[in-house]
């Protein structure tokens, strides 16, 4: 009888033990909450919340036994996602579990929270991070634009290296749960291995594209230019006759034109690839200036044909002349290479004029 009064008063104990933890555990839980709700209205206040905090009241909705911690998340969970989405933008897709979480929202933002993955998981983790941060760059540039006016091959490479990531997640979920077992783990890290591979050479392909239509956009803008230039040129003809400033003109927008369509050519073989990590503002004064440079070229080979230093046969005839011209002034603008090509000659022959004229005054003399 008496073992059997000290069993019982044992386990008498044991329960009044148990029950001060529970009560203990249920205090700790009330004052974090309270903590928590302090955190929980700055983000509210500031209208700008950490995905942390929108992972904690999810969390707290679905697993929480404490009833104060369930209610204040429950509560709290409307409030959060708009402080959230009102920095972030609007949650397109989320993946929330005890261990991980990644959420993608309608700006590009890409934000995630893992526990101790494995180095081949880490390795995935890290490059998707260095992607995401290259794709999200190039989509910054452009935030003044509506969500519609931005590129959105950029976009669909942020929804697919979410993808990844929540398969990636999903997966470390399962292993940590015994639910597979590594070597499944380790094939399926393997096969998104190979996906986010594909997904970084389109995404190459994607900004490669953006910096041409930034390249080809600068290129208008520079036409533009050029063709207001011309048209100021008229009001020159009470000074210069009005064939030499067509001539002026025309060589001008010929030779613009001319650096266009060799840039054109280029863009269609694949042979010209601007640097896209070099932001959209470079590109597009590369852009402007390539067809004033067509352009100068032109101008000075017109300049150098009617001045005699360049010994071409001119047409005579009024109506072939300004043909010619033009001609010329376009195939200087898309053949750069062979405009530069012919400056050294027209100073080497101007030289050759100098020396022969100093030599007849030596002999004069």
């Amino acid at each position: 009888m008496a073992r059997a009064r000290e069993e019982l008063t044992e386990e008498a104990e044991k329960e009044e033990e148990a029950e001060l933890e529970e009560e203990e555990a249920e205090l700790e839980e009330e004052e974090a909450a309270s903590a928590r709700s302090a955190f929980f209205d700055l983000d509210i206040d500031q209208e700008s919340a950490p995905f942390k905090h929108v992972v904690r009241v999810v969390r707290g909705m679905r697993q929480s036994r404490n009833p104060v911690l369930k209610k204040q998340s429950i509560e709290y969970y409307p409030k959060i996602v708009k402080a959230f989405e009102k920095k972030w933008g609007s949650i397109l897709s989320s993946f929330i579990s005890r261990s991980n979480a990644i959420v993608v929202t309608d700006l590009g933002h890409l934000k995630h929270l893992e526990q101790a993955p494995d180095i081949s998981s880490l390795e995935i983790i890290h490059e998707c991070d260095k992607l995401k941060i290259e794709a999200h760059r190039l989509l910054k540039e452009t935030d003044e634009i509506t969500v519609e006016g931005k590129n959105r091959d950029l976009l669909s490479i942020v929804d697919l290296l979410y993808e990844i990531l929540s398969h990636l997640f999903g997966s470390m979920d399962r292993l940590k749960n015994k639910k597979v077992d590594e070597e499944t783990h380790k094939k399926l890290v393997k096969y998104l291995s190979d996906e986010f591979i594909e997904i970084k050479e389109h995404f190459f392909k994607c900004a490669q594209r953006r910096a041409l239509t930034e390249y080809y956009n600068g290129m208008l803008q520079g036409l533009g230019i050029i063709v207001i230039i011309s048209f100021l040129t008229f009001f020159l003809y009470n000074f210069v006759s009005l064939s030499i400033i067509s001539a002026f003109s025309g060589s001008l927008i010929a030779g613009g034109i001319g650096a266009i369509i060799s840039v054109m050519q280029r863009m269609k073989t694949g042979g010209f690839k601007p640097d896209y990590e070099a932001g959209l503002g470079h590109n597009s004064r590369l852009g402007r200036n390539r067809p004033i440079i067509g352009a100068v070229m032109g101008v000075i080979l017109y300049l150098l044909m009617m001045s005699g230093l360049l010994p071409l046969d001119i047409p005579v005839d009024a109506s072939k002349h300004l043909y010619y011209i033009l001609s010329i002034a376009f195939t200087a603008g898309f053949t750069e290479r062979w405009a530069e090509g012919m400056l050294p000659d027209v100073q080497n022959k101007s030289n050759e004029k100098e020396e022969d004229t100093q030599t007849e005054t030596n002999e004069g003399n």
